[in-house]
């Protein structure tokens, strides 16, 4: 392999916050973000693989968003290329699926990548507002259009393996999660409004763990479990000192210029006033 983009796999968390249960049934985590000793690998992992990824002049891999593994292998997501390519379980490239145009299968940007091994597809996100489909071979199936919003950022398919969950930085009277039945593509609902300065702070907020969804927001503690009827808040981030309330985002939310707004949330977290952002694992 003349050029090497390494997979790093962990698997068995073993390192633990302190955590307590509300009577609500809501699970706080609590982290002392000031601790300046931070746990080894060792202490919260029990294996590490790496898995050295082949580059060929096809397959220049810029900046990964997302490795997805299969039975197979790996697809990875290269948001900036963009591009999704499928690796075997050695590393070794294997394809690209879809590639740049406008003709049928082809996109100009795509925004996520999911994969539905247990049905066989496919599906890239364009943030224009479509889906395009293809099957478990990278061969083109249909374009699926969405409910009209300015954006889609990120998506999920829901653990009932019926809804697809579509994600959008949106204004705060307009709703950012979009749940579209997968197999008929209706709209079944559509809830979540928060302001879009403070959403986009995190592109991707949905994950999965053990099987279940989860939705996250960049500057607020809390984690909910994704359903198609509703969000669910499942555990709480409690930083103490650390933390970030309401009323310091409803701040941000008075500055009424957006360009102003989203100034100054970048000032205060590079400054430490905003002491933490989620990322896409929060």
């Amino acid at each position: 392999m003349n050029k090497i983009l390494s997979l790093i796999f962990f698997s068995s968390l073993l390192y633990s916050c302190s955590v307590k249960q509300h009577a609500d049934t809501e699970t706080r985590l609590e982290v002392e973000l000031d601790n300046s000793i931070s746990p080894s690998f060792k202490e919260m992992f029990s294996s590490i693989e790496i898995i050295p990824l082949e580059t060929r002049d096809n397959c220049l891999l810029m900046n990964v968003e997302k490795v997805i593994p299969c039975q197979k292998g790996y697809f990875v997501f290269d948001n900036l290329k963009p591009a999704f390519y499928v690796f075997d379980e050695n590393g070794y490239f294997v394809k690209e699926i879809a590639r740049k145009g406008d003709g049928p299968g082809e996109y100009q940007l795509i925004s996520d990548a999911v994969t539905d091994e247990k049905n066989g597809k496919i599906y890239l996100l364009s943030p224009y507002g479509f889906l395009l489909e293809y099957d478990w071979d990278g061969n083109y199936v249909e374009k699926i259009d969405l409910p009209i919003k300015p954006n889609y950022y990120s998506m999920a398919i829901l653990g009932d393996n019926e809804n697809f969950a579509l994600w959008s930085c949106v204004e705060s009277e307009e709703d950012g999660i979009t749940i579209i039945n997968q197999h008929n593509h209706a709209l079944v609902n559509s809830y979540w409004k928060n302001d879009r300065m403070l959403d986009m702070g995190l592109p991707t907020p949905f994950y999965v763990y053990n099987g279940k969804n989860y939705f996250a927001s960049a500057y607020q503690s809390k984690v909910y479990n994704l359903r198609a009827d509703s969000l669910v808040c499942n555990y709480y981030w409690d930083f103490g000192n650390n933390g970030i309330d309401d009323k310091k985002l409803l701040n941000y939310s008075k500055i009424e210029n957006s360009g102003e707004r989203n100034q100054k949330i970048l000032q205060d977290l590079e400054n430490g006033i905003l002491p933490f952002a989620m990322d896409g694992t929060a």
